[in-house]
């Protein structure tokens, strides 16, 4: 019977149950992709159909069409279209869109584009000429990500790299930093070590 009992105290002892740490990291990373991807889905909804100046020239200043140019950060410009227009076959997909302008396009430089719709407009009366206006947008979602995923990342390498520093150090007596000048004492009596 004590070998019964002896058997069941040498047992191993069940240990703390697993951690699980890989679905939280799957999670977090999850939760960063859809951080940097949805708004960068979401601000290209927003920003019509591009198309390029000699679609603009032929088919929309053509039929002035134009209610405003919109120049944004001096790299784009952002065309409304007046609402008189929405019954137009040509317009009638981008007039659906409330919010935001109906077409876009990338210009080289503020002289050139001005160049070309003076020249474009050379025949328009002062009240159909189009109203142009420039605006500086900041991007904040952009603004923000450049400042948290540094430290985000400064924070799980901190925490993948600290446990397995504490693991290492812990396993292997006098390897740790903190150990340096410590030595573990011996007592010697008369050629026996105790």
């Amino acid at each position: 019977m004590s070998e019964l009992s002896d058997k069941k105290t040498n047992a191993p002892k069940p240990g703390p149950p697993p951690e699980k740490t890989g679905y939280v990291r799957l999670w977090i990373f999850v939760a960063l992709a859809l951080l940097l991807i949805v708004p960068a889905v979401w601000d290209s909804d927003f920003s019509g159909k591009e198309i390029t100046w000699q679609q603009f020239e032929n088919d929309i200043i053509s039929r002035k069409a134009v209610e405003k140019i919109v120049v944004v950060n001096k790299e784009t410009a952002e065309i409304f279209i007046k609402k008189e227009f929405a019954n137009d076959p040509y317009f009638k997909d981008e007039m659906r869109r409330t919010i935001g302008p109906q077409f876009f396009f990338t210009i080289g430089s503020l002289e050139s584009l001005e160049r070309k719709l003076d020249a474009a407009q050379k025949d328009f009366s002062a009240g159909d000429k189009i109203i142009v206006s420039y605006t500086k947008k900041a991007t904040w979602f952009w603004s923000i990500v450049s400042w948290v995923i540094p430290l985000v990342l400064l924070f799980f390498s901190w925490s993948i790299l600290l446990p397995r520093a504490e693991t290492i150090s812990a396993g292997s007596e006098g390897y740790s930093i903190f150990n340096i000048g410590r030595s573990t004492p011996v007592l010697v009596k008369k050629g026996k070590v105790l």
